[in-house]
C-alpha cells in the first residue's frame, strides 16, 4: 500500500472532524444570539432555514432507495452514497435548529423537533457502532475471521506454536469459543463487551506461563492470535447492536419524515 493510499483517510478523517467543529461552532453562535431574533421561522432566512432542512431530510430516503434498487446500481458506488447519507444527516438538522431558534412552537413543530432531534441522536450512535464493524468511516467491511484462520494454515503464523506447544492452544481456541458468537441482544452485548477486556488479560497470562523465555517469537504469535481473537468477539457484539439499531433507527426516521409533512401541511394551512 502506497503513501498516498495510507494518508488519503487521514486527511478525509481530519477534513470532517473541521466541518463537524464548524457545525458546532455555528450551533453555538446561533444559541449565543438565539433571542436576537436574527432568524425567525416564519419568513425570510428562517423559514428558507426550514424548507433546505426538510428538503434534506427526505433527501436521506434515497441511500435506502439505492441500497436496494437494482437498477440504481450504475449510480456511484455505494460509500459515495453512503458519505452522502451522513452529512445530509447531519445538515439537516442542523438547519432546521437555526430554523426553530432552538424554541418549541406550537404541538406539530415540537412533535416534529423532538422525532428530529431523536433521529439525528440514534444516527451519531450509529455512526459509532458503524466504526467497529468497517474499515473507517466509509469503508469495506472488517473480515476478522478469515484473518483469524490464516494464522492456523500450514503457512499460517501461530502453526510453529501448534507445533511445539499444543497445550497453549487450549486457553487460545476456549477464549475465541466463549467469545466468538454473536450475543442475542443488546444486553447480553454490553455485557459480552464487559466481560472481554479481563478474559483477554487472564487468557494471555495463562499463555504466558507456559511461554516463559527466551519463546519471545511464540509469545507475540500468542498474543496476535489473542488479540485478533478479541476483535472477532467485538466484532460480534457490536454487529449485533447495530443490527439492534437498525431496527430501532428505521421507524424513527419514518416518524421523523412524517412529522415533518405534518407540521408542513399545518404551517401552510393553518
Amino acid at each position: 500500500m502506497d503513501a498516498d493510499s495510507i494518508e488519503a483517510p487521514a486527511r478525509a478523517g481530519a477534513g470532517s472532524r473541521i466541518l463537524i467543529a464548524l457545525c458546532f461552532a455555528l450551533l453555538a453562535f446561533a444559541w449565543w444570539v438565539r433571542d436576537e431574533r436574527y432568524v425567525q421561522a416564519e419568513a425570510g432566512l428562517g423559514y428558507a432555514l426550514g424548507v433546505l432542512g426538510a428538503s434534506m431530510m427526505l433527501l436521506l430516503l434515497l441511500y435506502s432507495v439505492r441500497k436496494r434498487a437494482r437498477w440504481l446500481s450504475s449510480a456511484g458506488p455505494l460509500r459515495t452514497w453512503f458519505r452522502i447519507h451522513m452529512w445530509l444527516g447531519l445538515a439537516g438538522p442542523l438547519l432546521i435548529i437555526l430554523h426553530s431558534g432552538f424554541k418549541f412552537g406550537s404541538l406539530n413543530s415540537s412533535i416534529a423537533l423532538l422525532a428530529m432531534l431523536l433521529v439525528a441522536g440514534s444516527g451519531v450512535v450509529g455512526r459509532v457502532i458503524y466504526a467497529k464493524i468497517h474499515y473507517g468511516l466509509y469503508g469495506r467491511r472488517l473480515h476478522l475471521r478469515e484473518k483469524l484462520a490464516e494464522f492456523t494454515e500450514a503457512n499460517g503464523k501461530l502453526r510453529p506454536l501448534l507445533d511445539a506447544f499444543p497445550e497453549v492452544m487450549g486457553p487460545l481456541r476456549e477464549f475465541e469459543r466463549e467469545f466468538s458468537s454473536s450475543p442475542p441482544g443488546a444486553s447480553a452485548a454490553g455485557l459480552q463487551l464487559a466481560r472481554l477486556g479481563p478474559a483477554s488479560r487472564r487468557t494471555r497470562e495463562r499463555c504466558d506461563r507456559l511461554l516463559e523465555a527466551p519463546l519471545g517469537e511464540e509469545r507475540a504469535a500468542a498474543r496476535e492470535y489473542l488479540r485478533l481473537a478479541g476483535r472477532v468477539g467485538e466484532f460480534a457484539c457490536y454487529e449485533r447492536l447495530f443490527r439492534l439499531w437498525h431496527a430501532v433507527h428505521v421507524p424513527l426516521f419514518v416518524t421523523t419524515i412524517l412529522s415533518l409533512a405534518i407540521h408542513v401541511v399545518a404551517v401552510h394551512m393553518y
